[in-house]
């Protein structure tokens, strides 16, 4: 593998870069268009000249990625990878960059400049994105949309990519859209092997890991519970695996909801239904295979119809 030029020297000089970028005058897509070509500029002072193909970014981020070994923490890297989905969306798509989508990428900008040259950014830099608070964040007053994912039922890593691909873009898309962002609380509540997590849009964990056997049933509980704080609101629960336990509790917290809460059991694709036990839900939906994309597009159009 071609030699990598890391540490990057002299890191006072890329975080100028930034605090160059802000201080352009112009709009907040001029300024992300400027961010664009300065994560050019960087990535090539790492991996030298290179003709920009189309999969140029995934792979060189890949490939510093290696070269780091056990420095690149796979939470920061996932942060740098949706930098590079946001910079892709924005040269391919016609999309609305606020300044909050802006800020995001100057600030993981930045810890990528960080993880390159191995120094702390400077106070002077965090100043810069200070004002970011957490983007649709557990704000009840806000119509509340909670999706329960069960992760160990997406096995495969195409599969995750997959699903990790097109949530992205539709969080880039609620992010993208001020009105929707002032009115909508989006969250993710995740179901792992041995425990559940909560997540908004700014991809940071609310709460810590909960540790429980059931995952699963204590993640909809959770949501559940949520929603009953809210007199309307959508609730997307997308389970595989085996059929659910602690069907009486999962029943009573259902059947406590607003008939304003909208509910939506999904069946992943490829498993049988896990709700079957669940006499409240009378009808779920089956997901087809290589769907994540088309689902989230649906969610899309029905969270703005809902705040039409």
């Amino acid at each position: 593998m071609k030699k990598l030029n890391l540490p990057l020297a002299a890191p006072e000089r890329f975080y100028q870069l930034l605090k160059d970028n802000h201080a352009t005058k112009g709009t907040d897509e001029q300024k992300m268009l400027a961010l664009r070509r300065r994560f050019d500029y960087i990535l090539r002072q790492v991996l030298g000249d290179f003709d920009k193909k189309e999969r140029f970014y995934f792979e060189g981020l890949n490939c510093i990625k290696k070269a780091l070994g056990g420095k690149a923490i796979e939470k920061e890297w996932r942060e740098f990878d949706n930098m590079r989905n946001e910079f892709n969306i924005l040269m391919h798509q016609d999309v609305t960059v606020n300044n909050r989508r802006y800020l995001f990428c100057l600030k993981r900008m930045a810890s990528f400049i960080s993880t390159l040259t191995d120094s702390p950014v400077p106070r002077s830099i965090n100043e810069l994105y200070s004002g970011l608070s957490n983007l649709c964040s557990k704000d009840y007053s806000k119509f509340p949309v909670i999706c329960c994912i069960d992760r160990m039922a997406i096995t495969s890593s195409e599969e995750r990519k997959a699903f990790n691909d097109a949530a992205n873009s539709f969080k880039s898309d609620i992010l993208g859209n001020d009105s929707l962002c002032q009115r909508v609380s989006f969250s993710f509540i995740v179901a792992d092997n041995n425990s559940f997590y909560f997540r908004d849009l700014s991809d940071n964990p609310i709460n810590k890991k909960v540790t429980t056997d059931y995952p699963r049933e204590e993640a909809a509980l959770y949501a559940i519970d949520k929603m009953c704080e809210s007199k309307s609101g959508i609730l997307i629960i997308m389970y595989g695996g085996s059929v659910l336990s602690k069907t009486d509790s999962l029943e009573k917290s259902l059947s406590g909801l607003s008939g304003n809460v909208d509910v939506y059991p999904i069946v992943l694709a490829s498993h049988s239904n896990p709700y079957s036990r669940l006499s409240i839900i009378s009808k779920s939906l089956q997901m087809r295979p290589d769907s994540y994309e088309e689902f989230f597009s649906w969610l899309y159009g029905s969270i703005l119809s809902y705040n039409s």
